[in-house]
């Protein structure tokens, strides 16, 4: 079973698509963030919002292109006195999920504490502790992790986790199971 998971953002869109073997640990394939700024000058926020949102279907098609996942994996989006930023969350939600849609992948919806629990066994996980966990759990962490720049591992991790708690899900059970009834 192969799970892309997403750490949603609109400035640093988190990825990372892991494969679990049946009788391995599980794997990181690749992980990565996708970045987008905001355009200065003539463009209004809309436009600039828009090209932003281009930024990520483009960078998700390649991603769903290039691996095929059975199931993407995201963490839920919660709500917070910013405004600016929960729009621009909801507008990135918005393009993985229609992309999801034309290519007829599910995606399972985590709350943060249950990422949290699956990859340290608590609710209440840092962000160091889950990356820690992760070095042992997943294999190749190191080596695909590694590559990315200190400052935005933190959304790469955070997508491994998703997808590491989304293979739990009862979707990505009843996938696998009727992938084994088919074989």
């Amino acid at each position: 079973m192969r799970i892309l998971g997403i750490d949603p953002g609109f400035a640093n869109f988190g990825w990372a698509v892991l494969d679990f073997p049946e009788a391995a640990p599980p794997e990181i394939c690749a992980a990565g963030v996708i970045r987008t700024t905001a355009r200065k000058g003539r463009q209004t926020v809309s436009e600039s919002n828009a090209k932003r949102c281009g930024e990520i279907a483009e960078r998700l098609c390649q991603l769903m292109d290039d691996w095929r996942p059975w199931i993407i994996g995201t963490e839920a989006q919660s709500w917070t006195r910013r405004h600016k930023a929960d729009t621009q969350v909801a507008q990135a939600f918005g393009v993985l999920f229609a992309l999801a849609g034309i290519d007829g992948c599910p995606v399972v919806h985590l709350p943060p504490q249950e990422v949290k629990m699956t990859a340290c066994g608590r609710k209440n996980a840092s962000k160091a502790d889950i990356q820690a966990e992760l070095v042992e759990r997943l294999r190749f962490y190191e080596k695909t992790v590694g590559q990315i720049s200190k400052s935005h591992r933190e959304h790469a991790s955070d997508a491994a986790a998703v997808a590491l708690a989304a293979e739990r899900s009862d979707l990505a059970r009843a996938l696998s199971r009727k992938a084994k009834i088919g074989d």
